[in-house]
């Protein structure tokens, strides 16, 4: 199906002003910005979908696996239902008690407690939930008086940090970009700390972004 007139006039127009190659160079461009995420998305989603579909058959019987590997999208919703059961499992009182003694048990393994206490605390962080949160956005001067970046807020600083340090200091988080759930843990002085009025969400989208996504200003959102 040819271009409709109006299209066709533009780019004509565009290729005179500009010449051909320097035409074809912007509107590639252009077309691998417009496509690439949407590639990217898909190239995750899938690889994704797969590896779960491949974890699902791998665990099924050799009797089964023949008959569901050419189902996409099994071992996703195998593991949606996994999950499910997990938060139900999770809200009963006999499930809490087994959720507790497995909590116990890789606490008590020396190299997995250090591994699996760092992630918990960061999942719970990032969720919003447990005393280890993310409790507000604020910004301080890193790594370099002078450069500011992104933190959060974890607490009040206590113990001998906080007795060694004459003015009172509170714990923050620096993450990395894009990811998040790695960066720097600094105790800053709480005169230091510029607070922001962006939620913790907007915190960590405008991170994983590297600043592309950037919230509303302080004086819209009273509005």
């Amino acid at each position: 199906m040819p271009p409709p007139p109006e299209l066709r006039d533009e780019i004509r127009e565009q290729i005179q002003e500009q010449g051909l190659w320097c035409w074809m160079r912007k509107t590639l461009v252009t077309g691998l910005f417009v496509a690439a995420p949407l590639v990217l998305t898909w190239w995750l989603i899938s690889s994704v979908v797969m590896w779960m579909d491949g974890l699902l058959i791998g665990i099924l019987p050799e009797s089964l696996q023949f008959r569901v590997a050419g189902i996409p999208g099994l071992g996703l919703l195998g593991g949606a239902v996994l999950l499910l059961a997990v938060g139900v499992l999770a809200k009963h009182y006999l499930g809490k008690k087994v959720l507790e003694w497995a909590d116990e048990a890789l606490s008590d393994i020396p190299v997995v407690r250090s591994v699996y206490g760092a992630v918990k605390k960061i999942v719970e962080a990032l969720g919003g939930e447990g005393t280890g949160a993310f409790r507000e956005v604020v910004l301080v001067q890193f790594p370099h008086q002078g450069s500011y970046a992104i933190a959060f807020l974890t607490g009040v600083t206590e113990g001998e940090v906080q007795e060694k340090t004459k003015a009172r200091v509170l714990n923050a988080f620096v993450p990395t970009t894009p990811n998040p759930t790695s960066g720097f843990l600094i105790f800053v002085k709480e005169s230091d700390i510029i607070r922001l009025d962006m939620t913790v969400d907007e915190g960590i989208k405008m991170v994983m972004s590297g600043g592309i996504v950037t919230p509303g200003s302080a004086k819209k959102k009273k509005k």
